[in-house]
């Protein structure tokens, strides 16, 4: 799910959906909020979304797999998590099995050796993935994250 803030109409969260490197199949747009979420199919099911009559909702695009151990992308941090919960590992993989483990649907790699774990990713929005540049502490041929930069992974 990718959560963005401030979004004015539904049409401006349509074309978030569109221009979003993730695949989003459904948009639901709360008006009185103004908070716009990109759903993927595997989001859906997983969480068995539904649609209150306050908001509004648009399919967009077509099916998508989602499965375990899927890059999504690079997202940014802040003090307040944004996957609040802190799993074990210091690769991509460990991390995810940690977090799998634990319940969570994703995992985040950040700052070389940090894990993240949470249900929902993308609250400070998503950032080039060049700025997830760090080699991971447990294997340096793979990216972690960076300074409030996670590395975000389906588990």
């Amino acid at each position: 799910i990718h959560i963005y803030q401030s979004v004015p109409t539904l049409v401006k969260c349509i074309l978030l959906c569109q221009m979003s490197r993730q695949s989003c199949e459904l948009v639901v747009f709360d008006s009185s909020s103004q908070i716009c979420k990109l759903h993927r199919m595997c989001d859906m099911i997983a969480e068995n979304v539904t649609h209150p009559s306050t908001t509004v909702a648009a399919s967009v695009t077509g099916s998508t797999i989602c499965k375990s151990g899927t890059y999504i992308g690079c997202f940014e941090d802040q003090p307040i998590r944004d996957l609040a919960s802190g799993g074990i590992g210091n690769t991509p993989q460990l991390c995810m099995d940690s977090c799998s483990q634990a319940g969570y649907m994703y995992s985040g790699n950040q700052f070389s050796h940090q894990c993240m774990c949470g249900n929902e990713y993308g609250r400070y929005g998503l950032r080039p993935d060049s700025e997830c540049n760090m080699a991971c502490a447990g294997n340096n041929t793979l990216k972690c994250g960076a300074g409030w930069r996670n590395s975000i992974y389906k588990t």
